[in-house]
């Protein structure tokens, strides 16, 4: 075994690589500590390069021990010896803290440390997993995780900005401006020890002691301070991974930019009408065939933030419409340039968890047939499929124009594109037209609006994918309402 001492305070100290035997404590003789508090993210060269932070109240019984374990052959007839406290990895012949068996990360390199484990499901599927609350406004506050459908409250040791800027993305924010107590909470601590590299999807993605495992006290509970503005294309609810036709129920605000078009009946009551996307807090983007017939704009609302078409929810945000404009070049009964902009009388609430913008696309968005995955959402017909009173979403593969061509001819233009399964089974459908196809590249956080909802032949039939409005075609005309002061021409109020 190899030995080599840091005279560090044990406080912040932990080791990273994966090979290390224990940590200890051990007394030095007075006068001998070189630094108090030594804080690594694991990526560097050596221990000089980690944050350190001079304590003059460390005591000489304070210092750390680190004993290394020597890498040792991967023979099963060599097998390591590992302690009490530690977990051996039988397949890398790897001793392993106890504390990281069933901690929802593979710390094996096999999976092996994280099975038989209790509870067998990693994160519940719940509607908001992280939340700050008792700040001055939703961007910051105490950090709470619901786990097991129960909120609990984070433990602030080890936790720095790198974990609090996962968590401020993870909530739709551009990052973290900083760390701060926001007072104690009440109940469960759920997490403790959360240690992150910065890069990690999820705060559940970082290093940590699994749920529940906690050596703290509620004046401990960790707050997050957010930079405000809100990111475009943020899902803080994820969708379910596992007229919508053959799709799914959506969960609870995992769409933030869905919008209904309602018609306003003569018994007052809104009945929805067509599918929108928000695309800037005054305008969303629907199709033209929306307003073939209908042109009072007293007829029709827009609600931003709702999941059940029956109850009036706590997240919705009604509007008026103050304008319409149908493309230039859309014809009425034709499926070319079937793309309209509509802006609301007042401006969304973006500060709501179920509410935010999606992105448009960039020149530079490469070919979406690979690298990509894609959702439509609505409210319309699901031929049975599914209660089509609440909101729901269908995966789907992007074809290239010209395999689309193969079932359309010349009836696909630049200006479509196509998404389906040559099968059929699964479509947007009848009352989900306007609405949003939306994709998100392998990695990346952001869902961009690719295209509206404009035709097809009939719903899910083998052959006949949907085909959509190719929003990238537009961007220009788009920015020239949201962002270059156009007005619109076609109805207004």
């Amino acid at each position: 075994m190899l030995m080599r001492k840091w005279y560090v305070d044990n406080w912040d100290f932990q080791v990273w690589p994966a090979h290390f035997y224990s940590i200890t404590s051990m007394t030095l003789d007075p006068g001998h500590i070189a630094y108090a508090r030594i804080v690594c993210n694991g990526t560097e060269a050596g221990i000089t390069r980690c944050a350190r932070i001079t304590d003059k109240n460390c005591s000489n019984t304070d210092a750390v021990a680190v004993a290394c374990q020597a890498p040792q052959p991967t023979s099963r007839s060599m097998s390591v010896h590992c302690d009490p406290s530690q977990y051996l990895c039988v397949a890398s012949n790897m001793c392993i803290p106890a504390r990281w068996r069933c901690n929802y990360m593979d710390d094996c390199g096999d999976g092996s440390d994280e099975e038989h484990c209790e509870p067998t499901t990693r994160i519940p599927l719940v509607t908001d997993p992280f939340r700050l609350v008792d700040g001055h406004g939703p961007w910051e506050g105490r950090l709470e995780v619901k786990y097991a459908n129960i909120w609990g409250t984070v433990c602030d040791d080890g936790f720095d900005i790198l974990a609090a800027d996962i968590v401020c993305r993870d909530l739709g924010y551009e990052g973290a401006r900083s760390v701060q107590n926001f007072g104690a909470g009440r109940g469960q601590i759920w997490l403790d020890e959360v240690n992150c590299i910065g890069n990690e999807t999820s705060l559940t993605k970082c290093r940590r002691n699994n749920f529940a495992v906690n050596d703290c006290q509620h004046n401990e509970d960790v707050g997050v301070v957010c930079y405000p503005h809100k990111k475009c294309g943020i899902q803080t609810v994820p969708e379910v991974s596992m007229k919508i036709v053959g799709g799914q129920r959506a969960n609870l605000g995992s769409w933030p930019w869905q919008a209904s078009i309602r018609v306003v009946l003569p018994s007052g009551r809104y009945d929805h009408y067509c599918g929108a996307t928000l695309i800037h807090e005054e305008w969303v983007l629907t199709a033209a065939h929306c307003f073939d017939r209908l042109h009072d704009l007293d007829d029709f609302r827009v609600v931003l933030g709702d999941h059940r078409l029956s109850v009036t929810e706590k997240h919705e945000q009604t509007f008026q419409i103050r304008s319409v404009t149908v493309h230039d070049d859309y014809h009425p009964g034709q499926h070319e340039h079937d793309i309209a902009i509509v802006k609301l009388v007042g401006a969304a609430n973006l500060s709501s968890t179920h509410v935010n913008t999606v992105c448009l696309p960039r020149k530079s968005t490469t070919h979406l047939a690979t690298g990509y995955k894609c959702y439509a959402t609505g409210w319309g017909d699901t031929e049975g499929t599914g209660d089509r009173d609440v909101l729901r979403q269908v995966r789907l593969p992007i074809y290239r124009n010209s395999a689309c061509r193969q079932f359309y001819g010349t009836n696909i233009t630049d200006s479509m594109l196509c998404a389906g399964y040559d099968f059929g089974g699964k479509d947007s459908c009848r009352g989900d037209s306007g609405g949003p196809l939306v994709c998100k590249a392998a990695g990346h956080h952001e869902w961009t609006l690719v295209g509206v909802t404009s035709w097809g032949e009939g719903c899910a039939r083998a052959g006949h994918p949907g085909v959509y409005a190719r929003t990238k075609k537009y961007v220009n005309w788009i920015r020239e309402f949201v962002f270059g002061g156009r007005t619109a021409r076609t109805y207004r109020r």
